[in-house]
């Protein structure tokens, strides 16, 4: 096992063990539900997920997984990696639509760039129209090899029973507020500079952010 897993990502130290798990023994899963209120990190996790998978360097005993540092992670941080595919709703639309799917399945069939995966991080997959979800089945079902799903969603309930069963269900969670204050002073300079003169309106922040991150930047 590496010394450290996920490392960057503050919190959820049982979830980043059961994702990093999976990674090393070769026991991943082609497909993730992965819930959480807004805010608490799911793209995050996701895009390190992402890393962690195609990361050049993961057998490297003295190194966190993912690296950040080898070509395949640096990619997929700087958002250039080509085998990291976003699905998203179309624009002005208030479901992910049928239309998504269908050409998330016609990508499918096209071989991987670079990685050796190619990975689709389907969003508000809560938001998906029954027959978004049902033609997504057809996929979800018999994948390629090579291709993993990450479904991020604010509640799974939304989603059809069978998909739920050909995917975990992974639930990212509040995050306490001492370390989200320590988070907000160490990433964000207005954070910080609040903090410092104004503590008192800074703990409120913290506090009605509700161990979100996210949400406390908002």
């Amino acid at each position: 096992m590496l010394k450290s897993a996920f490392d960057h990502i503050i919190g959820n130290d049982a979830l980043k063990k059961r994702l990093a798990d999976d990674i090393l023994t070769n026991r991943l899963s082609h497909a993730y539900i992965i819930e959480g209120a807004y805010g608490s990190g799911k793209h995050t996790l996701a895009i390190s997920l992402a890393a962690a998978i195609a990361c050049r360097k993961k057998d490297d005993q003295a190194l966190s997984l993912p690296c950040r540092d080898c070509p395949s992670c640096k990619k997929i941080f700087d958002g250039n990696s080509p085998d990291v595919i976003f699905v998203r709703r179309e624009d002005g639309k208030a479901t992910l639509g049928v239309d998504s799917i269908r050409e998330l399945r016609q990508d499918v069939s096209i071989a991987p760039n670079e990685l050796p995966v190619k990975l689709y991080i389907i969003e508000e997959a809560h938001l998906m129209t029954e027959q978004a979800q049902n033609a997504f089945l057809l996929t979800l079902e018999e994948p390629p090899e090579y291709v993993v799903f990450l479904l991020l969603c604010e509640s799974s309930a939304p989603l059809l029973e069978t998909v739920k069963s050909r995917a975990p269900t992974l639930r990212t969670e509040p995050i306490d507020a001492a370390s989200v204050a320590s988070h907000l002073r160490r990433i964000s300079t207005e954070a910080a500079s609040l903090a410092s003169t104004s503590p008192v309106e800074f703990s409120e922040i913290v506090s009605a952010a509700n161990g979100s991150i996210g949400r406390a930047l908002e």
